[in-house]
């Protein structure tokens, strides 16, 4: 199984002022922030989150507050398994259908034209500059090369705007 990082897409500005100091993973929904959520309903099934990549501006802040690794330097050659920093995931959820696992190779789940999930291989993923995920066509140039899959309606998908924390307050 390739290592999970999670990381914030170019749709984070849209979560403004929450994330003017914080990691969208670190929006509180109820009384665990995203990035717990998935831990806990990831790490629980056995796939562990290996860091997290964040805005330039924020990385040695949130390096502070979290306990995993922040925009490290990663080595590809087992490949790397990405996940969308502003996924809501409840418990007993996945973003994909079966265990990642027995995903497809250079694949990724997509969700309304957003990447919610990208699984590369070490070939695919040695050309993505990893300082620049969060700009629009750094995973989004990797889209015509990799199978695309509807990424599951997992809890409350993908956190838009602020009033979606509110809105998942009773399911939290």
């Amino acid at each position: 199984m390739p290592p999970l990082y999670l990381f914030e897409d170019s749709q984070v500005d849209r979560l403004y002022p929450l994330t003017y100091s914080r990691a969208a993973c670190e929006l509180r929904v109820g009384t665990l922030t995203l990035l717990e959520r998935l831990q806990r309903n990831l790490g629980g099934g056995g796939i562990p989150i290996a860091g997290l990549f964040v805005r330039d501006s924020l990385a040695s802040t949130v390096r502070r507050r979290l306990h995993i690794p922040v925009n490290p330097v990663l080595s590809t050659k087992d490949g790397i398994l990405l996940v969308n920093a502003r996924l809501l995931l409840f418990a007993g959820q996945s973003p994909w259908k079966d265990h990642p696992a027995s995903l497809p190779i250079d694949s990724a789940g997509l969700a309304q034209s957003t990447i919610v999930w990208m699984y590369l291989s070490q070939e695919t993923a040695a050309q993505i500059d990893f300082a620049k995920l969060n700009e629009a066509r750094t995973l989004e140039s990797l889209l015509p090369n990799v199978q695309r899959h509807t990424a599951q309606a997992a809890g409350g998908g993908l956190i838009s705007r602020p009033s979606d924390l509110l809105d998942h307050q009773r399911q939290a």
